[in-house]
């Protein structure tokens, strides 16, 4: 039987020790998640008031276009929910105030869904992934 014995042989395969892995990768390490933290750090304007208001009454025109009202001679009030991703594309749309009418929902609903993709605003500050908004039709009365 042959003993077997531990030998450092030339073409033995070395495991640097883990000072030495740190001394060597560590600052590259830093260096890189300080690159990430200044990348991260972009200045990006705030959002104003009037920039906010520009963006949700653009998404709100966008779903009017897109509304098809299933009654002409009603009042129709409705609020709903709308979760979009970054693109602007409709993930889900949910009805938070409305008639009880089947149709009216199914209405306001379809209409959020075709204006996707939503539009973006043009600061990025004021870009939000969940939006509330308020559909209205109101019959016209003249005297």
């Amino acid at each position: 039987m042959r003993k077997v014995t531990a030998s450092r042989s030339p073409n033995a395969l070395r495991v640097p020790s883990l000072e030495a892995l740190m001394q060597r990768y560590l600052p590259i390490l830093f260096f890189l998640l300080s690159s990430l933290q200044a990348a991260s750090e972009e200045q990006v304007p705030a959002c104003s008031s009037i920039e906010r208001d520009d963006y949700f009454d653009s998404i709100e025109r966008k779903i009017y276009e897109n509304w098809k009202v299933p009654y002409g001679d009603r009042n129709v009030d409705c609020t709903i929910l709308i979760k979009q991703d970054w693109r602007g594309e409709v993930r889900d749309v949910g009805i938070a105030r409305c008639s009880d009418d089947v149709s009216i929902h199914r209405s306001v609903v379809n209409a959020a869904y075709r204006a996707s993709p939503m539009p973006l605003p043009d600061n990025k500050a004021c870009f939000t992934d969940t939006i509330i908004v308020r559909i209205e039709s109101r019959i016209q009365s003249y005297d």
